[in-house]
């Protein structure tokens, strides 16, 4: 478990600094062309100055605009992603860069069956997410580090077993006892803190005249290896029905445990979870 907080505190950390790095880059560059625009405003002065801004490109005369004018410029948006419906705020802070905070949540309900065991699942989904949008080239593509500053998602189920009916735990089989049968619950957490970045084209705070946008974008969330819990109750009995037992037996115990690990590797791929989204975005 410490070692788990350890590689989440580094990456956040790493995390950090990649957009400690991004936010002076940006904020060095902008600075130099405001800089270098209000030395050429002050060397030509009247029709001089007026010719002068007629000549330069469009790129150079809207510097001043889009570095001075856009910043702490707000944008809100809405959004469906892998990790739910959600909605997000993000403000300006650099020419090149906005900082952007947001929630998700999705819920799903399933029944399935896992080695003979028929569960009654749910999905939950629930996290606040933070990120730094970098916008290297000045337009929509965007890199975007950051973190699941609170992570909920797991999967619930609970679990019922008729009496007499045959299931496995661990590769063994056992039968529920018709006299006492199996049931409980499970359940899977991931990492509460997980690092994530992803890769997009939008802005919800363009820097040109537009209000609206459609940011999409795609990436990932490290949110760890799956940790699922087995709790269950009652007892069970060899396939044929003999040598009941409760299913806090030690040996019954043990391959409980090993039904655990056997799911967590089933499920190992979850814990660089998929982030792919579409949303709709409002500048102010």
């Amino acid at each position: 478990m410490n070692s788990r907080r350890i590689s989440v505190l580094a990456g956040m950390a790493a995390l950090l600094s990649l957009a400690t790095l991004f936010s002076v880059v940006s904020f060095a560059q902008s600075e130099r062309a405001t800089a270098d625009y209000k030395l050429q405003s002050v060397a030509f002065s009247g029709d001089e100055l007026a010719k002068h801004e007629f000549s330069m490109s469009p790129e150079r005369r809207t510097v001043p605009a889009a570095t001075a004018g856009e910043t702490g410029r707000v944008g809100v948006g809405v959004k469906f992603s892998s990790l739910g419906a959600g909605a997000e705020i993000a403000a300006s802070i650099t020419s090149h860069s906005n900082v952007r905070g947001g929630f998700n949540i999705f819920r799903y309900s399933k029944n399935f069956t896992k080695d003979s065991i028929p569960y009654s699942g749910q999905v939950t989904f629930q996290s606040i997410e933070a990120l730094y949008d970098w916008f290297p080239f000045g337009g929509g593509f965007h890199l975007s580090p950051g973190v699941l500053a609170y992570n909920d998602n797991q999967v619930k189920a609970n679990a019922s077993i008729a009496g007499g009916r045959t299931f496995t735990l661990g590769g063994t089989t056992y039968m529920s006892d018709p006299a006492n049968p199996v049931s409980g619950n499970g359940q899977t957490n991931f990492y509460t803190v997980a690092p994530m970045f992803v890769v997009g084209y939008g802005n919800l705070v363009p820097r040109s005249g537009k209000h609206f946008s459609v940011p999409v974008e795609a990436g990932f969330v490290f949110q760890g290896p799956p940790n699922v819990s087995l709790n269950l109750t009652g007892n069970v009995c060899n396939p044929t029905g003999g040598a009941c037992r409760s299913v806090s037996d030690p040996v019954v115990q043990s391959q409980v445990q090993a039904e655990q690990k056997k799911i967590n590797s089933d499920i190992s791929w979850l814990q660089v979870y998929p982030v792919v989204s579409v949303g709709l975005a409002f500048k102010f």
